[in-house]
């Protein structure tokens, strides 16, 4: 399916920003699991698939069905809970904007799910950073899996949640909170649906015997790099595309390297009007936002904008231009 008219979000619930996202399911809509994730864009697009690994889910999704109902039970979390809207023809704002070429106003497209989420959430003042940071990889905790395999682990970081739970590489990983695993695809849903202080029980099998690890999670394992999603387009940038200064790039503008750099590379859509009017220019490099002066990447900056600031608030920014630096106050966009 390309078109997302009339998915039903009781059963299709995953993460929008992916290349592809395939469900295993009975025909009862029990889902059995699902293959497909992502970590970049462009030619890291789809890094994170395989033929082989896409096999081996079905292979696997096929074991359970033969299980099946009486592994019922384990498969119960696979599905998330009610949704409020039921097909994403319902999300306000979806449906109804100006979206340009016009023939894109006829098909709703998986991360255009997402990012009208982020932007209500955003007027309605409720975005938080946990929401943006979605699906995380099982790399947050320390685990590294075989993109040929989908289950095997290919290496532990020293001192990560995993390798102070006694994971270790060669680990087949079996299960994550007792839900069985198909892919890294399987491992992202239960993740996701953690808080930020919770006990991950990860089943294993090692050699012949297979036992039972906790992972304890807390603080800020979660977080990753979002600035590829396609979702942040729309959901975050609203128009501007600032790109954090390399060292490098801070030394040639006299810049420290631990200090805020963001450069104004494009400015599109509503931005292209709001901004400029303000002062803003192409080529400009923040340098205080709102008071914060320390170095932001990418993706920092966008949670930073969106999280802090709603669509009623000013921000006062400090810009480096031709050497000089100017005050303005960004209106809302």
């Amino acid at each position: 399916l390309v078109k997302n008219q009339g998915l039903d979000q009781r059963i299709f619930q995953f993460d929008h920003d992916n290349s592809l996202m395939v469900f295993f399911l009975n025909a009862d809509g029990t889902i059995y699991g699902r293959y497909g994730s992502r970590n970049g864009n462009a030619g890291n697009s789809d890094n994170l698939l395989s033929v082989n690994a896409a096999r081996l889910a079905m292979e696997r999704a096929l074991a359970l069905h033969r299980g099946y109902p009486a592994n019922r039970a384990q498969l119960a979390g696979k599905r998330g809970p009610a949704p409020q809207y039921a097909v994403p023809e319902q999300i306000p704002g979806l449906t109804d904007r100006d979206v340009q070429p016009v023939t894109r106003k006829q098909c709703i497209h998986c991360h255009m799910i997402r990012e009208q989420e982020i932007t209500n959430s955003w007027k309605a003042g409720t975005l938080k950073p946990r929401d943006l940071f979605v699906h995380p990889l099982p790399d947050n905790i320390g685990l590294h899996i075989d993109v040929e395999d989908g289950r095997r682990v290919t290496s532990v970081d020293a001192g990560s949640p995993a390798a102070k739970a006694g994971l270790a590489a060669g680990d087949e990983l079996l299960a994550f909170n007792g839900q069985p695993l198909l892919s890294v695809a399987d491992m992202q849903w239960v993740l996701n649906g953690l808080d930020d202080t919770a006990t991950l029980t990860v089943q294993a099998k090692r050699g012949a015997s297979t036992s039972d690890y906790r992972v304890a999670l807390s603080g800020n394992w979660r977080e990753s790099d979002i600035s590829w999603r396609a979702s942040s387009w729309a959901g975050l940038r609203h128009g501007l595309l600032a790109v954090a200064l390399t060292a490098d790039e801070k030394r040639a503008a006299g810049l420290a390297e631990d200090s805020l750099a963001m450069l104004i590379k494009q400015m599109y859509g509503n931005s292209q009007q709001v901004l400029p009017r303000a002062g803003l220019r192409a080529k400009d490099i923040i340098v205080d936002f709102g008071g914060k002066t320390s170095a932001m990447t990418d993706s920092q900056f966008l949670v930073h904008l969106r999280t802090t600031y709603g669509p009623n608030d000013s921000i006062k920014v400090v810009v480096l231009r031709d050497g000089q630096r100017v005050n303005l106050t960004l209106p809302p966009w």
